[in-house]
This record gives C-alpha cells, sequence and structure tokens, in this order.
C-alpha cells in the first residue's frame, strides 16, 4: 500500500508527519564543509546532509551552526526557489519507509492558485535520495505518485475537526455546520482562512505579510543585531525577553486589526502555527478562539488526517475550495 505523508514548507521549519513519527527542522540550508567529530551534536539531534547535483549540503540545525553562508527563503515563489528541492528531499528521506508515497502539503491562501500547479510538479515524479542522517547515508529513489495541494490552514482546521479515522469529532459537530476561522500565524505569512460549512469562504480568506519574522525584524530595528533565523531560536530559549515581549505585543495588535477588518462573525476561531504559540497569550480576539493542540504541527497532522480521508478510505466528504 502506498504511503501517505503530510509536507508543510514553511519559510521558517520545515514540517512532517506520516503514520508513525513527526518531524520538525529549519528551512534552512548551507554548503557543507568538514567537521571535527567533536562539533557534531549527534547526541541532539541527527546530522543532516544532501547531495544535492553534485553539491554537498548542510541542512537545517546544522547549517545554521556550521555553514558559512546560509540559504532560506522569504520569497513569494516557493516552488522556484534553490532550497526547496533540498528542503523536500530531506523530508521524503527522513519519512518515506517505502519507495512509494502520496502526499498532502499546502501553500498559503493567496499564492494557493498562481502557485498550485508548478509546486505540484516539484513534488509529483522521482526524487534520488542522497542524505545523511545520524551518520549513516540513506540512499534511494522515491517516487512521490499523487500530491494534493490545499490552502495551508486547511490542516489545522482538520486537525482540530476530525479524529484519525477522519470522522468529525462529536463535540466538533456543532462548529462544523457554521463558520470557523483559521489563524495561521508563521514565520512569513499570516494566513487568514474562513470555513461556511465545511467549504473554503474565499471572500474572507487571505495572506497577509504579518508572520513572525515582522516581530524579529522590529527586533532587529531595536538594536539587537542577530540574523533573524537565529533570533527565533533565541527568543524561544528565553533569551531578549523584554525586547520579545514589547515586539510580541505589537504584532498581535496588528494581527487583530487585521482580524477584525477581513473577518465577519464568526463561531470559533482556531489559533495555529508556530507564531499562534507565541502571540496567543497578547490576542483578544471577538468571540470564541481555541489554540490547536501542537500548533507548530497541526497543519501537518491535518495533511495526513486528508490523505487518509482521500487514499485510505476513498473521497468520500472532500472539502472543497472554490474560486
Amino acid at each position: 500500500m502506498t504511503e501517505i505523508i503530510g509536507l508543510d514548507l514553511g519559510f521558517g521549519n520545515v514540517k512532517g508527519k506520516n503514520l508513525f513519527q513527526e518531524i520538525m527542522f529549519p528551512s534552512v540550508v548551507g554548503p557543507s564543509r568538514n567537521l571535527i567529530e567533536s562539533t557534531v551534536q549527534a547526541d541532539t539531534e541527527p546530522l543532516n546532509r544532501i547531495i544535492d547535483n553534485k553539491r554537498s549540503l548542510f541542512i537545517g540545525d546544522l547549517a545554521l551552526r556550521q555553514s558559512a553562508t546560509k540559504m532560506f527563503s522569504l520569497k513569494e515563489n516557493k516552488a522556484g526557489h534553490e532550497s526547496t528541492k533540498p528542503l523536500l528531499e530531506v523530508a521524503l528521506g527522513l519519512l518515506a519507509k517505502g519507495r512509494n508515497v502520496n502526499v498532502v502539503t499546502g501553500l498559503p491562501v493567496t499564492f494557493y492558485f498562481q502557485q498550485k500547479e508548478e509546486l505540484s510538479k516539484v513534488f509529483k515524479r522521482d526524487h534520488d535520495i542522497n542524505i545523511q542522517v545520524g551518520g549513516q547515508w540513506i540512499e534511494r529513489t522515491i517516487s512521490v505518485d499523487e500530491v494534493k495541494l490545499v490552502p495551508q490552514p486547511l490542516g489545522s482546521a482538520i486537525d482540530f475537526l476530525l479524529d484519525r479515522e477522519g470522522n468529525i469529532k462529536e463535540d466538533m459537530k456543532k462548529y462544523a455546520k457554521g463558520r470557523i476561522g483559521v489563524l495561521d500565524i508563521g514565520f512569513y505569512t499570516n494566513d487568514l482562512l474562513v470555513l461556511d460549512g465545511l467549504e473554503v469562504a474565499q471572500d474572507y480568506s487571505r495572506s497577509l505579510r504579518s508572520g513572525m519574522s515582522v516581530a524579529y525584524r522590529a527586533m532587529n530595528d531595536a538594536g539587537i543585531d542577530v540574523p533573524i533565523y537565529d533570533l527565533e531560536k533565541m527568543v524561544r530559549r528565553g533569551q531578549y525577553r523584554s525586547a520579545s515581549e514589547q515586539a510580541f505585543q505589537a504584532l498581535a495588535q496588528q494581527i487583530q486589526g487585521e482580524v477584525e477588518t477581513y473577518w465577519p462573525q464568526l463561531d470559533l476561531i482556531i489559533i495555529t502555527g508556530g507564531g499562534g504559540h507565541e502571540l496567543f497569550r497578547y490576542l483578544k480576539l471577538p468571540g470564541e478562539s481555541r489554540i490547536s493542540l501542537n500548533p507548530s504541527l497541526a497543519n501537518v497532522k491535518g495533511y495526513y488526517k486528508l490523505g487518509r480521508r482521500a487514499w485510505g478510505r476513498g473521497n468520500n466528504g472532500q472539502l472543497s475550495v472554490k474560486r
């Protein structure tokens, strides 16, 4: 049976899920170099290295620590950026156990129709994987047979509403019949998605450039001279607490204004994304709001459930996106 994988090539982190495991690593790529053995933190994370077009590249945290130059994308055209292919193939190498897989992934709401076909072509083909993980090299071909692309925040809605078998949870049925807003605060984008009776209401759904990078750049402007991909990790470790609280409060106020501007009255608001975890306590949204159980991974957990629903037991009850 073909494996199912939920995968999110986020601007800040790559996230993925299969039947047995979940992964997350920074969306950063850099040139590799020879390392002295004692500098490899094998006790805390795998060593991720990929051979891509005869180049040897470090991926994720290893690239952040050891690459002289670091490549990450805040460009809107994800399919065309040179970091997309190595990040995708490392994720497939970590998650796929066999040769054939089907993948559910997402795009920011505003980019969905413009980039859907191009990104599908990047995924749906044979991938020759040549990666080093935990000191072991993985060399094999993984074929993505089918790919399903959805607006990114839909994953969090699905994870919140459906059980593991893809059925609507009993206590969620009252919300499924009404209007649900999903506030997906990522690294670069803040995605607003509204579901009306489980159908995407496109007039109320959009991507805004008010992701967490806005707060980190504000901290840069305030005199903290640290690259934003390093600053995010330092803040999560408790550094620059006063400056981060000020920046997060300002961003939360901006997002709150965007919600009040673009959204109708809703029965429930689901707050998700890595930024949702950081900003939840600063947000004062109208009506009932809840945070995802695991905001950083909620989208890929929902993608996996969508995959089970689409390929595991037929297309019954599929959600649709209307133009």
